[in-house]
């Protein structure tokens, strides 16, 4: 199959996560890191987003808007991943789409630009009736179909 389906792997193979014998010594410091960031950043996170703080200005945006970033890069950093943003992003107002996969997506989104999400339930139940966005939430993924289905394999079917 192609490449253009998603189903082979076509990042360069000097983007694949170092593989060595001093990989699993990493958790000695990104678990201290990654607790220290959830005592201390997490607070400052929820204390930035509060009405009557959340719209000081610090530089040139809103408090909140610094501080959810800065809080998302630092803990794309304290959990070992590399951001690398290539391009630029449009000037707002835009939409972003992403058909994610994986929890990390949410982090790595706001660690370019502090954002809104919804989730495909929300946009498929939403009180506007139907639309173009609620066509292509039905004809997305169901998970919970996926789960059931994965379900019944492991299970030989006895559910």
């Amino acid at each position: 199959m192609s490449g253009s389906l998603g189903l082979e792997n076509d990042a360069p193979e000097s983007l694949a996560a170092p593989v060595g014998p001093f990989q699993p010594w990493r958790y000695l410091y990104r678990v201290p890191l990654l607790l220290i960031l959830c005592v201390l950043g997490l607070p400052l996170l929820l204390l930035a987003l509060a009405p009557g703080i959340r719209d000081i200005p610090a530089g040139g945006k809103p408090l909140w808007w610094r501080v959810q970033r800065r809080y998302a890069r630092m803990l794309v950093a304290v959990l070992g991943m590399r951001l690398r943003v290539i391009g630029e992003l449009p000037k707002p107002p835009y939409l972003v789409v992403s058909n994610h996969i994986s929890w990390f997506d949410i982090p790595l989104l706001h660690a370019l630009e502090p954002m809104w999400l919804v989730a495909v339930a929300s946009v498929e139940n939403g009180a506007r009736g139907p639309s173009h966005a609620t066509t292509a939430a039905r004809d997305g993924i169901d998970r919970l179909q996926h789960l059931e289905t994965l379900q019944k394999v492991t299970t030989g079917g006895s559910k």
